[in-house]
């Protein structure tokens, strides 16, 4: 299935840097089409002078020095010509979206790089300006009326350091991993090379450039003359994407699988996405569920491409399952390396494990990050030299190696889980809950609440007569936690279980069933066929029962990509065209009941005025 590739083709172009690749691409199919944004099209050549104008706009603000040049732009086709521009000033880019990320992050990222210049544009400005302070900024959306567009010579070398991607690290503190442009080179052009991609595909990109994933697949098409098709889920939903994927032929789909899952949800029992030959997977664990999603909804032909991957080194691991694919035990195993990065599993004695025995997996690879922007202490952690002039990286995840060489997926080897493909430190939550007032211990779980669910449960200990409500606890983390992080499911017990070593035992907890409840005999149902509509949407998308109907949804459990589920289908039951951010403004079912009878009163009266 795998085209055949000639890997020292694929090393050389990995030694070029990726200004000189996309300049290369840019005189090769000028006058096709490069980026969508929903109404905007840029041709090769417009991607190419807004990128040069802006390039040398940083260059007369800055001048020609290698230093961090931060871009806080959410998903749209600006944040695909800053992160060029920001590259071609021979600078590193340091990429961030102020929507998804809170303060305490942006904070965290500003005080490390200290950069001479922010890039960004007009919508971001005010919240950019109260974050940062007095460092200069350039909006990016009065480009149109700048000069320069001359091409950049300010020529970087594949060795230098081109961007800054952030992750959390161990201690829940966000950092910065290092790459330079022969990294990520070598990834796109092994996926172009070994999948055929080419100026015919078609890419729907929804990762934000502030993710490595989505920096690879924007390169990966853009360096290879196809068409990139941004699409904000936040901005545009969910409900939407299919009809888009279909409308525009999409080709190529890289997708975290727990917002595969929720396209899948959306899509008719029968439905087929034709357009689509290559889905590729990555972030979370992928579970049998999805090999049988992806053979109801896409067409024979097409691949399903499971990724391992991480920040400091992505995609190591993949694994091609078709329509016709046997998969032993309903498992889907990380699979074959990825030329020029070995994966071996260690023991606990740092030996390496044989007999198929778990351990961590270790990845060696002269592809690797340089490392933890300066952190040199967790660096040297988790970085290693080896005689043969290759690096090697600790994951922290746990594998086995099977005797036909693939490698399988067991776990996190520390107690970080993925949420919504964000990775997640549950002692962090943990920390935050033990400085509330009211409580005297705390443990975070992930509690599986189906093949293809996941939610945080917190079993917390209150201080004696004290009883906090659950609601206040979840205003608690939000203060300092993004929401993906907020536990949407609470249980008060009078003390943590602990195993036989004395330490919290965690396996049990994760085997009970903690169960939504509501939060007060406060409790106020349904009183409308209207509100019983909307509560019985909310219950269904949630998970949960007796939904109070002046309860926050997001206490519940929502996040962004159920609170577009649940307007999808309001949208469908009131056959209304409602607005993607909805639930996101109105956040209770009372709320929500009251918007749509004063909709429906609008849509009458302006219907008797005719």
């Amino acid at each position: 299935m795998l085209s055949s590739y000639n890997l020292n083709a694929i090393e050389e172009l990995a030694e070029q840097t990726i200004p000189a690749c996309f300049d290369e691409a840019a005189w090769r199919f000028k006058d096709q089409p490069a980026l969508y944004d929903r109404d905007r099209i840029m041709t090769f050549k417009d991607l190419d002078r807004s990128v040069n104008r802006l390039a040398n706009l940083i260059l007369q603000r800055t001048g020609d020095c290698r230093e961090p040049i931060v871009l806080l732009v959410d998903q749209c086709a600006m944040a695909v010509v800053g992160f060029l521009a920001i590259l071609k000033a021979g600078k590193i880019c340091v990429p961030a979206n102020p929507v998804n990320n809170e303060a305490r992050f942006l904070n965290t990222m500003m005080f490390e790089m200290k950069p001479p210049l922010v890039v960004t544009r007009g919508d971001h400005l005010t919240s950019v300006r109260a974050l940062i302070g007095e460092v200069p900024v350039v909006d990016m959306d009065e480009l149109d009326g700048a000069s320069g567009d001359s091409t950049v010579v300010c020529p970087p070398l594949s060795e230098d350091a081109a961007i800054v991607v952030y992750t959390s690290g161990s201690t829940g503190v966000p950092k910065g991993v290092l790459h330079h442009h022969r990294n990520i080179l070598h990834r796109v052009f092994w996926y172009a090379s070994s999948f055929n991609i080419s100026e015919a595909d078609r890419t729907a990109m929804l990762s934000a450039p502030d993710h490595i994933s989505g920096l690879v697949g924007m390169l990966r098409s853009l360096l290879t003359g196809g068409r990139l098709h941004m699409w904000s889920i936040r901005r545009q939903g969910l409900s939407e994407l299919a009809r888009y994927i279909s409308e525009q032929g999409i080709t190529i789909l890289p997708i975290v699988n727990s917002v595969f899952r929720r396209l899948t949800d959306e899509l008719a029992p029968h439905s087929v996405l034709s357009s689509l030959r290559m889905i590729i997977i990555g972030g979370e664990s992928a579970q049998w569920d999805d090999v049988a999603r992806f053979r109801r909804h896409f067409p024979r032909g097409s691949l399903l491409i499971n990724t391992l991957g991480c920040t400091e080194l992505p995609t190591y691991r993949y694994f091609i399952i078709d329509h016709e694919s046997e998969l032993a035990d309903g498992s889907i195993p990380a699979g074959h390396a990825v030329p020029g990065a070995d994966a071996v599993v260690v023991g606990d004695n740092g030996g390496k494990s044989i007999n198929g025995k778990a351990g961590e997996i270790v990845v060696r690879s002269r592809y690797l990050a340089l490392g933890y922007w300066n952190r040199p202490e967790e660096t040297a952690q988790k970085f290693s030299f080896n005689a043969d002039g290759t690096r090697s990286f600790r994951t922290g995840d746990l594998g086995r190696i099977r005797g036909d060489g693939i490698l399988e997926f067991v776990g996190r080897g520390d107690w970080f889980v993925k949420i919504l493909g964000n990775r997640v430190q549950l002692e962090e939550i943990e920390s935050m809950l033990r400085a509330h007032q009211d409580l005297r211990d705390a443990c975070v779980v992930l509690q599986r609440e189906a093949a293809t669910e996941s939610k945080l449960c917190a079993y917390v200990v209150a201080r004696e007569g004290r009883t906090p409500s659950i609601s206040d606890l979840q205003a608690f983390l939000r203060l300092c936690l993004p929401d993906y992080m907020v536990p949407s499911l609470f249980e008060f017990l009078p003390d943590l279980p602990l195993n036989r070593n004395g330490k919290t035992d965690r396996r049990a907890l994760e085997s009970r069933k903690a169960m939504p409840r509501p939060d007060s005999a406060n409790h106020t149902p349904p009183g409308t066929d209207a509100e019983r509509l909307i509560a019985g949407i909310c219950e269904a998308v949630l998970g949960v029962k007796r939904i109070d109907i002046h309860g926050n949804l997001f206490d519940l459990g929502a996040n962004s990509l159920l609170a577009m589920m649940i307007v999808s289908r309001l949208s469908r039951a009131f056959d209304v065209d409602l607005p993607k951010t909805l639930v996101f403004n109105l956040s209770t079912v009372a709320e929500i009941a009251t918007f749509l009878s004063s909709f429906a009163q609008r849509r009458l009266e302006n219907g008797a005025g005719k």
